[in-house]
């Protein structure tokens, strides 16, 4: 008889492992470009230059980029300026509104885009409106909202007056002297205490409607005839449709009597 014995070996097997590296992709996004317009009507209208006291306008500040739910963009700190040294603010460091009958809270439509309706107001016995704001970019979190500023309704006449000699906002109502037409012009940069705050501002020329002046009404006039032939409507006045009337019926009664003129003389001759 035979036995054979079962030799076990242990196996050992050793490994290598070498640590994995991580690798970074990074990318420079360029910050957003940022501008500030008032509008005629609303949002989509044209930029307005010249305005009349009451007349329903759009403040519109639009940021630019080139990437996608990167960016939020918060506006504060808005002053508006006749120019002279004279400033009331009509949105405070935290973005809202100071006077409901200057400028209402904002609305933000994008991440990147604010607005709001207003009405035209002017300085007593001044013509030119300056406006400068501040609006804040922050970065984005992912699968977040941009933050907003909670803001409360705002009272009449709650704007913060600053300058010498600061006229009173002037009501639609009372009148004024006539108004200069200067170009709107920038307001100087003012001190930014972070890179990612930029400075916006824009302005435009007011006039009271009892106002004479003949330069405004040919800039208007110029500015809705071209308007209303872009749209294909024109418009006449009262007194031309009376005109034309009243032109279309003497022409139509010469036109008569001509006609029977020519037939009293063919009736004539052949008698």
């Amino acid at each position: 008889m035979f036995l054979y014995g079962k030799l076990i070996r242990p196996l050992v097997l050793v490994l290598e492992v070498s640590e994995m590296t991580t690798a970074f992709q990074t990318q420079v996004v360029p910050m957003p470009v940022c501008r500030y317009e008032i509008l005629e009507g609303g949002p989509t209208g044209a930029p307005v230059r010249f305005a009349m006291i009451g007349d329903h306008v759009y403040h519109k500040w639009t940021c630019d980029s080139e990437t996608t739910d990167t960016f939020c963009a918060l506006v504060h700190s808005c002053v508006v300026d006749d120019g002279k040294g004279d400033a009331v603010e009509i949105l405070n460091e935290e973005g809202c509104a100071l006077d409901k009958y200057l400028l209402n809270n904002l609305e933000y439509i994008t991440d990147l885009m604010a607005g709001q309706e207003a009405h035209v107001y002017k300085y007593a016995d001044r013509s030119e409106l300056y406006y400068q704001c501040q609006i804040s970019i922050t970065i984005k979190e992912p699968h977040s909202e941009c933050p907003r500023p909670q803001c409360t309704e705002p009272q009449g006449f709650g704007a913060i007056k600053s300058g010498q000699g600061f006229a009173a906002v002037k009501s639609a109502a009372a009148p004024a002297p006539e108004a200069s037409l200067l170009s709107p012009r920038l307001i100087k940069k003012r001190s930014i205490n972070s890179d990612n705050t930029v400075d916006v501002s824009t302005g435009f020329s007011t006039v009271d409607i009892t106002e004479e002046n003949p330069n405004f009404s040919a800039n208007r006039l110029s500015s809705s005839t071209s308007r209303e032939q872009f749209n294909g409507i024109f418009c006449i006045a009262s007194n031309d449709i009376l005109l034309i009337i009243l032109f279309g019926a003497m022409l139509a009664i010469a036109c008569i009597f001509f006609t029977a003129f020519l037939v009293h003389s063919n009736n004539h001759s052949k008698s």
